[in-house]
């Protein structure tokens, strides 16, 4: 099974949805939350579809002028990769400055 797949919204204009395998929550709000930084960005959600399914679904939502030079970007692996990427360093600052207060 793939990691990563994409797929346009067609029940919400200007918007994809990226399901992620293997994964949780953790990257869920990280991604999430780096994604409502961006002004142009109009919603950014994420949802597990079963407690049991190692899978999240995340929803992006934008204006229609981001919606040229954003949704792109997105939807190509590169994109979504940059923005794993930027969780996976989050979380391994987290944990050095976990580890550095329990010292």
């Amino acid at each position: 099974q793939a990691s990563t797949d994409t797929d346009s919204d067609t029940k919400v204009p200007n918007a994809c949805l990226f399901t992620l395998n293997k994964e949780d929550h953790t990257i869920g709000i990280i991604i999430r939350q780096q994604l409502l930084k961006d002004p142009q960005v109009l919603f950014a959600g994420y949802k597990v579809p079963h407690p049991l399914e190692h899978k999240i679904v995340i929803r992006v939502q934008t204006t229609v002028l981001r919606r040229l030079s954003l949704m792109p970007s997105l939807t190509s692996s590169n994109g979504l990769w940059k923005m794993i990427i930027f969780a996976k360093n989050v979380c391994k600052h987290n944990l050095r400055s976990i580890n550095l207060r329990l010292q």
